[in-house]
């Protein structure tokens, strides 16, 4: 049996839970207090008030005078705590600065441009001043976002100068950082890379359709088609280009995300993260083609050689995300009639109830529901996720904080 630590539990991330029991690894987990009914299911739950201070964690992890295998986490922000304390253990783990490049957006933007990647005119602006400034010389529209977060917290398109102040002070925000990124804002279909990689070569990488963003300034993600409908040979192009792009960033083992665009001159890397892709995106693959992605990155992360078989016909596989308007839910229906009619339907969640308050959808935080349906086809899964998504109605009404 291996000790592996995991840093933060992340979001949806039962699956990977799954894994890690059905392996047989002794379990430590690295978090908050208020994530406390994650910590039954761990063999050793360390509580920390602050999950991004290494020192402390590391100080933790040695009293307690056991040997330790691996790091990983799965939450964006703690990637490069994750390095920080592999490294210290003497663990495999990314490079510290791999992990600070895929957690700066500005960093990673620089670093692409300095490999002669394509990527869209960017920089990183600190007051109104230079925000009106640089949008005038990128030329609208353009795209604000703050470069320490993701789930598309605080990203928000701008397509005219009135508009810019809202945005900024939106963006500036939701931010740790001192400055925000602006960036061009490229027009095109969007695709997910999420692959393993070992000794800077991908292993086995999955290339999936992101759906269009909800209408709007926010980038509010819908779902995404887990097969994508891209001939192999743009499928294996995207693949490479993110290898490329994490071993320019020094990634040269572990998981990967990566956020590809297809613009009119070809795939741009939006963004690669050092972690297993959020959004239900491990689980759908395994549904789709039969390979545990947490299961790989596991392996890796205790330095072991992982062991996989691709199915030789992945099964159609659509994920569909749900979302409401701003304000107090007052009824939820159609959930009955998509269980009942939705045939191939692997899972169905509402994360709200009748009551609940719910912001008006600015981020993927604010999503209220999922679900997953698989089919013989491709074809087939997406044209019956958008059935059911269609079926499921939450309606909310304006919500007036009760007076004091």
């Amino acid at each position: 049996m291996s000790t592996i630590v995991l840093l933060g539990t992340g979001q949806r991330r039962e699956f990977a839970f799954k894994t890690i029991f059905r392996r047989n690894e002794r379990l430590i987990l690295v978090d908050k207090p208020s994530n406390q009914r994650y910590f039954a299911m761990a063999d050793i739950p360390v509580v920390v008030y602050d999950p991004t201070d290494e020192t402390v964690i590391i100080q933790l992890l040695r009293s307690l005078n056991i040997q330790i295998d691996g790091v990983v986490t799965w939450t964006e922000h703690l990637v490069p705590t994750a390095a920080k304390v592999g490294h210290a253990l003497g663990v495999p783990s990314v490079s510290i600065e791999a992990a600070e490049h895929t957690r700066n957006k500005f960093l990673m933007r620089q670093v692409f441009s300095q490999h002669s990647f394509l990527v869209p005119q960017f920089t990183s602006v600190s007051t109104l001043e230079q925000a009106y400034y640089a949008a005038e010389n990128i030329g609208y529209p353009v795209v604000l976002k703050p470069i320490d977060f993701g789930g598309s917290v605080g990203v928000v398109r701008v397509d005219k100068a009135s508009q810019l102040n809202r945005a900024f002070a939106h963006t500036s925000s939701r931010t740790h950082a001192a400055t925000i990124l602006m960036e061009e804002y490229l027009d095109g279909p969007e695709f997910y890379v999420n692959a393993a990689i070992y000794d800077g070569r991908i292993l086995t990488g999955f290339v999936s359709d992101r759906i269009p963003n909800r209408p709007g300034q926010f980038f509010v993600e819908e779902g995404h088609e887990v097969v994508s409908f891209l001939p192999q040979s743009k499928q294996l192009e995207l693949i490479r280009l993110a290898e490329k792009g994490a071993t320019c960033l020094g990634i040269q083992q572990g998981l990967i995300h990566a956020e590809i665009k297809w613009i009119e001159k070809g795939p741009v890397i939006i963004e690669i993260a050092a972690r297993a892709g959020g959004g239900l995106l491990p689980e759908s693959i395994y549904l789709a083609y039969g390979i545990n992605l947490y299961d790989i990155g596991l392996s890796l992360a205790l330095g072991q050689n992982p062991e996989f078989a691709l199915q030789q016909t992945p099964v159609g596989c659509s994920v569909r995300y749900l979302a409401a308007e701003g304000g107090q839910v007052t009824n939820i229906t159609g959930i009955q009639e998509v269980v009942q009619s939705t045939e191939g339907l692997v899972d169905l969640s509402i994360y709200v109830s009748r009551g609940s308050i719910v912001k008006q959808p600015q981020s993927n935080a604010a999503l209220v529901g999922h679900l997953v349906v698989i089919a013989d086809t491709k074809e087939q899964a997406q044209n019956r996720a958008n059935q059911a998504a269609n079926m499921i109605i939450i309606d909310t009404a304006p919500y007036l904080s009760p007076s004091l």
